[in-house]
């Protein structure tokens, strides 16, 4: 029998409870062990319906545990990194969600430590997964479409086109000023991970971005909210 690698997961709200944890489960390799939320009573919830054994609301403590081998971050997107670079401190592989950072060279740093420590580290960029991405990348691999010297991505999710559309992933509590969809950090890494994946590294780089519903309901407050563009 093969040996199962043992996995505890930072973060059990929704999109782990949607995502990460029942592929975790699921998989015939993996064994989820324990679950860290700054929630004590999400992470025994979470714990409870995916059979983790331990629950912790420290991650230091959860990362002190020997016994587990990888840590899996779905927490939100300012401590991807931290809480990445702290598991490969530990000696833990890592599986973080997605964008790790808003700028690249921390991330370059956090893949460098990680290989001097000798663990493996992962993002969780899905759309890799896809058949016909996967097929579009034999293509390109094997030169059935020639040279490429341009990639055009497009990517919609309709709810967001509707103004009146709650938006539901702000703090009501925050400055107006920082009501800042997440276009890039959200679905556009993944078409700018796409692009380097299948076409290559860039040589450079020029870009411009527009918002066009500058205005639009957020869940919990009163009246359409203005939004920069990131």
């Amino acid at each position: 029998m093969t040996r199962k690698l043992k996995v505890g997961l930072i973060g059990a709200h929704a999109w782990a409870d949607k995502a990460h944890l029942p592929g975790l489960v699921a998989h015939p390799g993996v064994e989820l062990v324990a679950i860290c939320d700054t929630d004590r009573a999400r992470a025994e919830a979470a714990a409870a319906k995916f059979g983790a054994g331990a629950v912790y609301t420290d991650y230091r403590e959860m990362l002190a545990d020997p016994t587990i081998e990888m840590i899996d971050v779905c927490t939100p997107t300012a401590t991807h990194l931290p809480l990445s670079l702290a598991a490969i401190g530990a000696r833990k592989h890592v599986l973080s969600e997605k964008p790790l950072h808003t700028q690249a060279a921390p991330a370059f740093e956090a893949a460098a430590r990680a290989k001097a420590n000798g663990v493996r580290t992962k993002l969780g960029f899905t759309f890799r997964y896809s058949p016909a991405i996967r097929r579009l990348k034999e293509w390109v691999a094997a030169g059935e479409l020639g040279e490429i010297f341009h990639i055009h991505g497009f990517e919609q999710n309709s709810q967001f086109l509707d103004p009146d559309f709650e938006l539901r992933q702000f703090d009501v509590n925050s400055p107006r000023d920082r009501l800042i969809p997440a276009s890039i950090v959200g679905y556009g890494s993944h078409l700018i991970d796409l692009m380097r994946w299948i076409g290559g590294e860039f040589d450079s780089v020029v870009s411009t971005m527009s918002n066009y519903v500058p205005e639009r309901l957020v869940r919990g407050l009163e009246g359409r909210q203005r939004f920069q563009v990131e």
